[in-house]
């Protein structure tokens, strides 16, 4: 039997690999995806305060000082997401000729704006309009989560400075979710 794309893993770098690939490949285009465990239900995973079948031990090995944790399984890192969805700062692409540290990245915000758009229309991104700080070519698709009291009160002790964190929670639903 052959394939013309394998993907290893159904966490978001291989779904938006595949979803990309989809796009461009015939339709009678054959892909395999390859996951390590089984799904474990929404069910499954409270009643063992988890997301995976397969236990941390079997994981791997390591001789960092770090306890690195890791979800291996379904869904891969994804089940195990805050679900918080920055984008770099435009200056973080010219970090050596601003600020004299580490190479300047070979290609620019602007050159990765429309890829951060493809994915945050298909993620439904919630968040605010901060253009001034993100250059955006539209808006997010979804509006922006209402601050806490916490968030209130900084936003009022630094005017311009605190704003909403862009989230794949959405505000609200989608045809796929409900609102978060």
């Amino acid at each position: 039997m052959s394939f013309d794309l394998v993907l290893a893993g159904t966490g978001f770098s291989s779904s938006f690999f595949l979803a990309e690939y989809l796009r461009w490949a015939s339709p009678t285009a054959r892909v395999l995806v390859v996951e390590r465990g089984e799904v474990a239900t929404l069910e499954w995973q409270r009643r063992n305060r988890r997301n995976s079948v397969i236990s941390p031990g079997q994981l791997y090995t390591t001789t960092s000082p770090k306890p690195w944790i890791s979800t291996v399984g379904f869904g891969g890192g994804s089940n195990c997401w805050w679900a918080c969805t920055p984008r770099l700062h435009p200056n973080d692409f010219r970090t050596g000729t601003l600020y004299g540290r580490g190479p300047d990245w070979p290609l620019s915000y602007d050159d990765l704006e429309p890829f951060y758009m493809d994915v945050e229309r298909r993620m439904q991104i919630s968040g605010p309009d901060n253009t001034v700080l993100f250059p955006r070519s539209a808006p997010y698709p979804q509006p922006p989560h209402r601050f806490s009291d916490v968030d209130l009160l900084l936003a009022r002790a630094y005017p311009g400075q605190f704003v909403q964190q862009t989230t794949a929670r959405a505000r609200t639903a989608t045809p796929d979710r409900p609102a978060c």
